[in-house]
């Protein structure tokens, strides 16, 4: 994985072709982001620009090979992409992961407000979008679904806080090609750098008081936006939960099954494992739990 790192941050080309492998698996995407992230934070921004600028070329006329439309190609690549490069040269500029993230999330709620500055009942737009790309998938795959169906299952979505939603997955998106980024740059200059640099991951108990207005605002103040804003702001205090769980096992020698079952419990009960995660994650800018945690290590062994 070094000798990866190593080769796409000082071969323009290769991190260029690598990063166009978004346009044939789309689930790719996150590596193209992170290539862009790498070269970034190891060799600038104009590097950065030149990869980006590359991928989306080269993604271009990758997709009209493949049938594509090219400009959706090109597009799904500079989506992509674009948040992972300016977030990467925040975070090689400022030194600071807390101020990436919290940038990060910031961009995700002004991602919202555009949304609902340009759509005029963004409830509306997800329920006629998700129902098109329903049918539009019915229809290439030949499957008979009754109507009842498809409106059950169309009925299953919280319309009203999916701009939120989509949002917040933007947010882990670009960051997790950040982190990725940051992690394979370590490899190079600074083993084991990111991994410290994540377990100890902390936002400030401004960020933190701000967070409790605005999440207090989106449950009891009645307003779509301000609701769809909160989950941004719900979103980031999950990332950071997450971080202070990774740092806490590892303080304490714990096993990893313990991060696995965290995972798992993400994925089975996201609404409540979600909520649990993000306010351990709120309270330990108070709490201090990781700071405990080794004062209490460093204490053991004049205790006995």
């Amino acid at each position: 994985m070094r000798e990866l790192a190593a080769l796409l941050a000082r071969n323009l080309p290769a991190a260029v072709m690598l990063s166009a492998v978004g346009v044939v698996f789309p689930p790719g995407i996150l590596l193209s982001a992170a290539t862009v992230a790498l070269v970034t934070l190891s060799g600038g921004q104009t590097r950065g620009l030149i990869v980006l600028a590359g991928a989306t070329g080269v993604g271009g006329a990758l997709g009209a090979v493949l049938g594509m439309d090219p400009g959706h190609a090109a597009l799904l690549l500079l989506a992509g992409c674009t948040p992972a490069w300016i977030l990467s040269d925040l975070l090689r500029r400022s030194g600071s992961l807390p101020v990436t993230v919290l940038v990060a999330c910031g961009l995700a709620i002004v991602g919202v407000l555009v949304f609902y500055a340009i759509v005029p009942v963004p409830a509306e737009w997800w329920h006629t979008w998700f129902a098109e790309t329903w049918d539009k998938i019915a229809a290439a795959s030949d499957a008979v679904v009754d109507t009842a169906t498809r409106n059950d299952w169309l009925g299953l979505l919280r319309y009203e806080i999916l701009t939120g939603g989509a949002a917040s997955n933007g947010m882990f998106f670009a960051l997790g090609a950040v982190f990725a980024g940051r992690s394979l740059q370590a490899l190079l200059v600074n083993p084991g750098g990111f991994r410290e640099e994540f377990h100890n991951l902390r936002l400030g108990r401004t960020a933190a008081m701000v967070s409790i207005v605005v999440l207090a605002l989106g449950l009891f103040a009645g307003s779509e936006l301000l609701a769809n804003v909160s989950a941004v702001v719900w979103s980031l205090w999950v990332l950071k939960g997450i971080a202070l769980a990774h740092g806490v096992v590892a303080a304490a020698s714990l096993p990893s099954g313990w991060l696995v079952m965290m995972y798992v419990g993400l994925v089975i009960f996201s609404g409540p494992a979600m909520a649990l995660v993000s306010v351990v994650g709120l309270a330990d800018e108070f709490a201090d739990f990781r700071g405990r945690l080794a004062r209490r290590q460093s204490a053991s062994p004049t205790d006995e």
